[in-house]
């Protein structure tokens, strides 16, 4: 969660040392998740207090336009929508006829 929230601040990072979470804060959040092992209450309300205002999802479209895409992309050629193998087939015929 913390590298998380160090993107979200800065989202056009190039390098992982950019948003890279320091030694020291791993080391506390072992020791206090260590701490908190056999409760799970105490270990749930501290990742809600680590995700808080984190965006902890995409946008259902976009899931649904990525879910759409990776489908068609394995699917065997029978079961692909008539459009996509259209552009497919289209392709093919253009390549051909050079």
């Amino acid at each position: 969660m913390l590298t998380l929230r160090r993107i979200e601040a800065r989202p056009g990072y190039t390098r992982g040392e950019q948003v890279k979470v320091s030694h020291s804060a791993v080391l506390l959040i072992r020791l206090a998740t260590s701490a908190a092992v056999r409760n799970d209450r105490v270990l749930r309300r501290m990742f809600e207090y680590a995700a808080r205002g984190l965006p902890l999802s995409a946008p259902l479209a976009m899931r649904r336009a990525a879910n759409r895409a990776a489908l068609v992309a394995h699917a065997a050629p029978e079961e692909q929508p008539l459009v996509a193998r259209h552009e497919r087939s289209a392709g093919r015929s253009e390549s051909q006829a050079r």
